[in-house]
């Protein structure tokens, strides 16, 4: 694909180029396997997606209203990863984590909240 100049850069357009495939003719869109292959690749620059982050972000809005606009969709790069520096700003006891250690805490925390 030629995006490692991109993902080196921190190039949040890549996610997207990453996430869209097709197989057997049919458009898929691999959004959070796209923002785990660029945070292997350059940590510092992106965040993990996945639901269990997306269920606990929407909670921590609903119980404290961290962001003072809707978080929207956070399938949107752009807007995920402003979302978590909101997250981060609001809940200043958090310090600065790396992307890495954000993404542990919002994921156990959810796995265990929203276990079935």
């Amino acid at each position: 694909m030629d995006i490692d100049a991109q993902v080196r850069q921190g190039d949040p357009q890549v996610v997207d180029q990453i996430a869209k495939l097709t197989i057997s003719g049919k458009e898929r869109r691999n959004y959070s396997f796209a923002t785990k292959y660029c945070s292997f690749h350059n940590p510092s620059s992106y965040p993990i997606y996945d639901s269990i982050v997306d269920k606990v972000l929407k909670a921590y809005q609903r119980q404290d209203r961290f962001s003072s606009l809707p978080l929207g969709d956070l399938k949107d790069y752009r807007r995920f990863k402003e979302v978590l520096e909101e997250f981060v700003n609001f809940y200043k006891g958090l310090g600065r984590p790396r992307w890495k250690d954000l993404d542990y805490f919002l994921h156990d925390y959810g796995r265990e909240k929203f276990a079935k």
